[in-house]
């Protein structure tokens, strides 16, 4: 096995062991809360266990870049990894909320170093024609910890949910440090030696003097540019990244993915349907893996755009049968036994729609189009911006729900999902195999980008 794919392997894996806490909240919570749990609960409890996962992932975002900066991203993945660990060893032990909301801070904290330090990881050891199926694979890594983590925690209780999970992040943190650190970090701290090695493992040759030359001149390019966060926003192509990456991402949440991941029996609960609560779940993450293994297969052959395009397309229509469906149901009353397989059907179908699109395409464009020299400090705005949208998508459909009923969350979803086909449609680039010179003059045109390197 080639050295680059065995190291996106194993990042891989730390990114399932984030996924695994991901995903935890669906089967943990009916427990935590139940009737016949031992821990005192009270209403709210499901609400903060819920959201205290947010928020450590936005202290993490505020120092993040920071953290990169000193100790390099090898460093910081074997931190985040290190932080699940300690998240799992908690709720192990746990006999209180407080000590639950705790340990989902400390995975929340993790999570966020992840995806900052995976994301330009993996893009700076990946070769262009690969970089975007690496990047993807991430995604993929932390869908398949989802589901691993519901089916575990479907036939386990959560304690022994918890100590088997923290098996996966224990063996990651071990390996990690047999990984190469990323050339580009060697190169910015005048390694040359040691990012001559790395690159030498990573591509299996010798032959890398010519990649060498890219690096070193593009992390010279960075540091002669203004070194300074500012730059993120007095800069037009990194105002335009922003603008693009930040909507994005909105997209992604209040299409509504964020809520059936935290809450995907309690949903198929209240829909109903001809299977037990659990197998309709699983067979919900089972089908959400297999379709982002589709769309992984896809978004370096058919580009992002279109597949993004594709997706928001699936989502609105999937989403509006749903709407439709609880509003006749629920509004009307009218009997829909004879339909009660259309509410499982509409998710298949919007997880077709969403896995080919909007599951991973987001994060593939964070990492291809910011700038190296702001790219940290980009990433870390990024996952703090992640938080506190998925906080406000959380309690926007709990409050949508109590007020009107299911079918309000559902159409808030389809109207999201129809603005970002519109928004994909006018405004979102073609990143394909594209070098960082040949995206930025699509953004910001010719002449700007020319403009902004005279000025450096």
């Amino acid at each position: 096995m080639a050295r680059d794919y065995l190291t996106m392997t194993i990042a891989g894996l730390s990114s399932m062991s984030s996924g695994m806490h991901y995903g935890w909240t669906s089967t943990a919570l009916p427990q935590i809360v139940g009737n016949n749990s031992h821990i005192p609960t009270t209403s709210e409890d499901e609400y903060w266990i819920s959201v205290s996962y947010f928020g450590g992932s936005l202290i993490a975002s505020a120092l993040v870049s920071l953290l990169i900066r000193y100790i390099g991203q090898k460093g910081a993945i074997i931190l985040a990894t290190l932080l699940l660990i300690i998240s799992w060893v908690i709720i192990a032990c746990a006999q209180s909320i407080a000590e639950i909301i705790i340990a989902r801070i400390f995975s929340g904290a993790g999570d966020a170093i992840l995806l900052c330090a995976l994301t330009v990881y993996v893009a700076e050891i990946s070769k262009p024609s690969i970089r975007g199926f690496f990047l993807s694979s991430m995604m993929v890594y932390a869908m398949f910890g989802i589901l691993a983590e519901n089916v575990i925690g479907t036939f386990f209780a959560f304690r022994t949910c918890a100590i088997i999970s923290a098996v996966l992040p224990s063996a990651v943190f071990l390996c990690l440090f047999f990984v190469p650190e990323s050339p580009y970090r060697l190169v910015s701290k005048g390694n040359m030696d040691g990012a001559r090695t790395a690159l030498t493992k990573l591509r299996n040759t010798d032959v890398v003097d010519d990649e060498l030359e890219r690096i070193l001149s593009m992390i010279y390019d960075a540091k002669v540019s203004v070194d300074s966060y500012l730059e993120l926003f007095t800069s037009s192509y990194n105002r335009r990244t922003v603008y693009i990456c930040f909507t994005l991402i909105s997209v992604h949440v209040f299409s509504g993915n964020i809520v059936f991941i935290f809450h995907t029996q309690e949903i198929f609960q209240d829909v109903g349907g001809p299977l037990a609560n659990w197998i309709s779940s699983l067979i919900y993450l089972t089908a959400q893996l297999i379709f982002t293994l589709v769309g992984l297969g896809l978004v370096d052959k058919y580009g992002r755009r279109p597949l993004l395009l594709i997706s928001t397309a699936g989502v609105t229509l999937s989403l509006a049968i749903e709407s439709v469906y609880f509003y006749l149901k629920d509004c009307l009353h009218l009997n829909m036994e004879s339909l009660n397989f259309v509410p499982l059907l509409g998710m298949m179908l919007f997880l077709l729609g969403f896995s080919v699109g909007l599951q991973i395409i987001p994060v593939v464009i964070s990492g291809e189009l910011f700038a190296p020299n702001v790219k940290f400090f980009a990433l870390s705005l990024y996952e703090g911006y992640f938080c506190v949208i998925s906080v406000v998508g959380l309690k926007l459909f709990q409050i949508s729900l109590d007020a009107y009923g299911l079918y309000a969350p559902f159409l808030l979803f389809t109207l999201c999902a129809f603005f970002g086909f519109l928004f994909v449609y006018y405004f979102v680039p073609e990143t394909k195999q594209k070098t960082l010179e040949e995206i930025q003059m699509e953004i910001v045109g010719k002449d700007d980008r020319l403009i902004c390197n005279s000025k450096q």
